[in-house]
């Protein structure tokens, strides 16, 4: 009888955890069709992610003990993540140099060689406001814009500007 019971009490946690019995999908879950895109405009000039594209909002053990929102694209050589620690609600954001639990937005930009740059929001003057419109661990999306400048070169030396104006952010990521 105590393995009877055992069992019926692994089951009823297995169909709670798969979903199953829960009445339809959860208001987060991706629609049919939806594509995950991460796009902006650099300096006036239209920016898109082709490959890459991730995001994930919750606590990561170790990592991000009060939880994160984070984003991130690929667009050839060129990069952009965020990060927003001690978070995982939907909010506005404002991450600048010195945010509180190491927030950062980052933009890696090369030239095709070695060298590049990396603009990031660690770098004094600068400033990213992140509009966080939905965040769960099935989708993370919302809007951004600031101006991040170089923090260094890579490579033997910079590959464009110093400073980038961000207008126009937006991102939909779907895990």
């Amino acid at each position: 009888m105590k393995k009877l019971f055992t069992y019926s009490l692994f089951l009823a946690v297995l169909l709670v955890n798969s979903g199953a019995g829960c009445g339809g999908n959860k208001t987060d879950d991706p629609e049919p069709g939806a594509q995950a895109f991460l796009r902006m405009k650099i300096n006036g000039k239209v920016w898109t992610a082709t490959s890459k594209i991730t995001g994930v909002a919750g606590k990561v053990p170790g990592i991000a003990d009060q939880g994160i929102i984070s984003f991130s694209g690929d667009a050839g050589k060129d990069n952009l993540t965020v990060n927003i620690y001690g978070s995982t609600a939907p909010g506005t954001y404002i991450i600048m140099p010195q945010s509180a639990g190491g927030s950062i937005a980052a933009l890696s930009l090369s030239d095709g060689s070695v060298n590049g740059s990396y603009l990031s929001t660690k770098a004094p003057g600068s400033s990213l406001t992140v509009k966080i419109t939905q965040a769960s661990d099935t989708r993370v999306s919302g809007t951004f814009s600031g101006t991040l400048n170089l923090e260094y070169a890579l490579g033997t030396g910079t590959a464009g500007p110093t400073t980038v104006t961000i207008t126009d952010g937006e991102f939909l990521t779907i895990d």
